[in-house]
């Protein structure tokens, strides 16, 4: 299982060809729905800069990303904001099947650097770029996952009983997956793993459930209520958690 505790990003910038009714602003609202969009001429680039609040961190992640292509991320250094790389840098690049968009996943060398930018590439025949949430924070992988791995929808969708017997449904909205857990591990590593939970809280945050089945276990969420641990045995002890997805 792998997960983004993610920290403050105090401010975002981009250009130089941004859309006024989908502004940069979008990527810091928590709403995959609503998209921060840029009319780039073809064959140029775009970019985001962003400015976190200060801390270490080692990933970055861009939600519902539609575009030819995103350059790897840099830091800006120094006083002239020199573009570089940060050490180890990997990309994961999950495919939503929900959203028809993309999700990027950068890990790289933990580092205090607080200046980024990202770069996007658009290519002849593609419409604007978009980009839904951007996040960064500090990746955390927890191994010990038991299977089966437990699936479900929510359907958020209004439903009223009115007082003559009838039933009032307002408009369809999309459900959302939920999806349940259990790990089972070191006692060592269990504890660090609920105190990890406990600092994300209910932030919706990116979440993959189960990375070595595919993009599928991929979802952007928040925990559905507290886990829950059990310390039955001596130095292995298991924790219980769900996630609803955050539309």
């Amino acid at each position: 299982m792998r997960v983004l505790e993610p920290i403050t990003i105090s401010s975002v910038d981009s250009g130089p060809y941004d859309s006024p009714t989908q502004p940069k602003s979008n990527v810091l609202l928590d709403a995959p729905g609503v998209y921060f969009a840029s009319s780039v001429p073809v064959g140029n680039y775009g970019y985001i800069n962003f400015e976190t609040a200060g801390g270490s961190i080692n990933s970055i992640c861009l939600l519902g990303v539609s575009a030819t292509g995103v350059d790897t991320i840099k830091m800006l250094v120094g006083p002239t904001e020199s573009e570089i790389a940060p050490a180890n840098l990997t990309t994961i690049s999950i495919d939503d099947a929900y959203t028809g968009k993309r999700a990027i996943w950068y890990t790289f060398d933990a580092t205090t650097e607080t200046k980024w930018v990202i770069r996007i590439w658009r290519a002849s025949g593609d419409p604007v770029f978009v980009i839904g949430c951007l996040k960064a924070g500090t990746t955390h992988e927890q191994t010990g996952v038991l299977y089966p791995l437990e699936e479900g929808l929510d359907d958020p969708t209004v439903q009223i009983h009115l007082a003559d017997g009838s039933v009032y449904r307002g408009a369809q909205i999309a459900p959302a997956r939920t999806f349940g857990a259990t790990v089972r591990a070191l006692r060592s590593e269990v504890e660090p793993f609920m105190a990890t939970l406990r600092r994300i809280g209910g932030k919706p945050t990116m979440w993959h459930m189960a990375p070595d089945l595919g993009d599928y276990y991929f979802l952007y969420g928040r925990l559905a209520g507290m886990p829950q641990a059990s310390h039955a045995w001596p130095v292995v002890s298991s924790a219980s958690l769900a996630v609803r997805e955050w539309i």
